[in-house]
This record gives C-alpha cells, structure tokens and sequence, in this order.
C-alpha cells in the first residue's frame, strides 16, 4: 500500500515498512488555530504511550477530506455548529448509527429524532412530544439518569456505532465552570470518557463531532485533551487485541416458558458479551447483566425485539 503524504502535523507516526497495513489512523481537523495550537502541545505525550496508531492534526479541511478518502481512518472534527440544521442533515442523514450526546434534543432535528439517539438527555429540557419520540431508531436513547444509574448498560450500542456527535454541555457545570452553556446537572468528564473508550470499540466508527462554538470553559483544552486521550487509547488497545488468537466461551440458558434457548458468547480478550437465539444466524451485542438477567427469568425487551419467535 502507497503512503500518502501530506502537511498535516503528525503528532504519532508508528508506521514504517513492515507494519503500516496494521497501524490506524486518527485524523483531528481544527480551524481554530489557538485549539489546534493548544491541542498539539497537549499531545506531545502520546508518543510515549501509543504503539498501533498514527494520530495527526490538521486545519485544513481539504487536506484531511482527500486524506480521509485515500487511507481508512477516524476523524474527529473540532469545528461544528451545531446550530447550523445543515450540519445533521448534510452529514448524517444516511448514518445508520449515529448518536448524539448532549444535554437536550437539539431544537433543529426535534422533528428528525428517528434518525438519531441521544445520550446524556435531560428529561426537564425536552418538549413532551419530543420526548415521547426517543427511541424509535436502532439505538435507544439514554437519558442522564439511565447513564448515571449504570453506563455500562450503553457499552452493546455503541459498540457498532458509526458516527459519534458530542455537544459539550453534556457535562456538568461543576465539571466546566461554563455557566453560559453547562446545568448543574450534567455528565463528569470521566462519564464521557468512558463513553469514548466504548465507542473505540466499533468495527465501522468513521467519525467523532464535537461542539465547540459556545464552549468558552477556561478548562476547555484540558477537557479535550483528556477525552481525546481515552479514545486514542481505547484505539490502540483495540489493535493490540486484534492480534491475540480469538477466545471465547459459550453459555446456553434454555427459556423454558418460550421453548427456546439463548446462546451467549464471551469474549475472553474483550470480556465483551454476545447473544442469539438458538436457530439465529448472528449474535448481537449485549452485556453480563443481560446474561445474569436471563439466568434469573427476565428476558429483556431488546432481546425479544432482535428474536422476533418470542
């Protein structure tokens, strides 16, 4: 494969003769020159932790797009407004995973919201009729209170996701010191970050969009740099498990009130969970609650969704 070569800053360059087929690349684009300043400096310490990506920064939006076309990388694109109703749906319309975090439905899309799910959603700054038309797409929504109660209820969704949009006033106030934009009542940073490294996870994630524009917290930079890191290790840690030899360990729960059985898989490198039914050709991601839960008698809805003989 031809290495392409462009002037992007690359902050992380793990290629070279014999393994470039193996690294991955994540592409950072940023106009702002100050944040792409900022986030270079803050940078220069991944070098000494990351061994399987490639990791480079640009503001030239021409530049990462032809670069994006030529290799198979992730961008994560620092210049959105999301204000703009163009911005969701010029650019994801066509998405089939695509999840927004943030503390509202924006007020663009309320009418548009079987196209997106939402993580991190207050129920006080929805309109009921907006409200009550969450979770008609392939991926449920999530509201502060589910994430809060258990994130790792979220981990099977975003596992195949394949566009991530993160509005910062997500987070806490107490998290950003933004009063302009932040609730008192929000995700921390590490909720986020979490959320990030779960997303690193997916086979088909293409991008990550985050919020800036109104984002005027004097910890701004240090945020980004810490959810940036999680991602990129996540990343990382991913390719090195791709080149352990795949494990798993199966577990069968026959259903005896539906005179079916539910085939569970582990992943022993991941410690990631699957499930079908007996006859189903494909698993389908799930967690060990849903495992235990079905141990227990209780069949959840999603499973009784995906296995339409129930």
């Amino acid at each position: 494969m031809e290495k392409y070569n462009f002037t992007m800053i690359w902050i992380l360059d793990n290629s070279n003769k014999n393994n470039f087929e193996k690294i991955f690349y994540i592409v950072v684009l940023c106009i702002d020159k100050n944040v792409n300043g900022k986030i270079i400096s803050n940078f220069e310490n991944f070098s000494n932790h990351f061994r399987n990506i490639n990791l480079g920064v640009s503001n030239d939006y021409n530049e990462v797009s032809n670069y994006i076309n030529k290799t198979n990388c992730i961008l994560i694109d620092l210049n959105n407004e999301f204000s703009r109703l163009s911005f969701f749906r010029d650019n994801f319309k066509s998405s089939k995973n695509c999840i927004i975090c943030s503390n509202s439905v924006p007020v663009q899309i309320q009418n548009d919201t079987e196209d997106f799910s939402f993580f991190g959603y207050q129920r006080s700054n929805l309109p009921y009729d907006t409200y009550l038309c969450l979770n008609t797409g392939q991926v449920p929504s999530f509201s502060l209170g589910d994430l809060t109660k258990d994130i790792y209820d979220s981990e099977p969704y975003l596992r195949n996701i394949e566009t991530l949009i993160i509005d910062l006033n997500c987070l806490k106030l107490s998290e950003t010191l933004d009063v302009g934009q932040n609730l008192p009542t929000g995700l921390t940073v590490e909720q986020v970050c979490q959320l990030l490294r779960f997303s690193s996870t997916s086979k088909v994630l293409k991008s990550i969009y985050f919020n800036l524009k109104n984002f005027n917290s004097d910890v701004k930079y240090s945020i980004l740099n810490i959810l940036l890191w999680y991602f990129c290790e996540g990343v990382d840690e991913v390719c090195s498990i791709n080149t352990q030899t795949p494990s798993f360990s199966e577990y069968i729960v026959d259903l005896k009130t539906e005179n079916q059985s539910l085939i569970f898989r582990l992943n022993n490198n991941t410690d990631q969970w699957d499930v079908k039914s007996g006859d189903a050709q494909e698993f389908i991601p799930c967690n060990r609650k849903v495992y235990e839960q079905t141990l227990e008698g209780i069949i959840p809805d999603f499973i009784k969704q995906n296995f339409l003989n129930f």
